[in-house]
């Protein structure tokens, strides 16, 4: 069952104006969008998931296990650690060092990485190309139409894999 049903227009318009009420404050714990995603296709959580939304296991040959990171942001909140706030990938306490252990983790899983920065520092835009492994599955986004244009390529690659399979 979706989270909001968007076919009424009331609630779209909720739903968008929800969306600009969110604030930001600076801080981005982006391993923790990188684990969400990474449970979503794992079979590890199949329990939690049910139906057609059950992920499938990692050796299943009908099937494309594949995660998007979007951010804007550094990754630099976690939630262990003296220094909750660095940002760099060597503190092993840090958001930064945590998600690159969780791609390296998904991508030895055989989960396909694509990462799209919007907007972001060129940190940001460095761990994310060292998460997606491969330079071409890395994208930056200045403006709304690089997003579309970077999902409309990632889209594309997915549909070729699965055509050539």
């Amino acid at each position: 069952k979706p989270l909001v049903d968007l076919r009424e227009q009331d609630s779209r318009n909720a739903f968008k104006q929800s969306i600009d009420d969110l604030m930001t404050d600076g801080y981005t714990g982006g391993h923790i969008g990188l684990a969400w995603g990474w449970y979503t296709v794992s079979p590890n959580w199949g329990t939690v998931f049910s139906g057609d939304a059950k992920p499938r296991d990692y050796d299943d040959e009908d099937n494309i296990k594949a995660v998007i990171m979007m951010t804007d942001g550094m990754f630099n909140v976690s939630y262990t650690g003296d220094n909750k706030n660095s940002e760099s990938p060597s503190d092993t306490d840090s958001s930064a060092h945590q998600a690159l252990a969780l791609c390296s983790a998904m991508r030895a899983q055989g989960v396909r990485l694509y990462t799209v920065s919007y907007q972001a520092p060129t940190e940001a835009q460095n761990l994310l190309e060292t998460c997606a492994a491969d330079p071409n599955n890395a994208y930056e986004a200045e403006n709304a139409g690089d997003l579309v244009m970077s999902f409309r390529d990632i889209v594309g690659k997915l549909q070729m894999m699965r055509l050539t399979k």
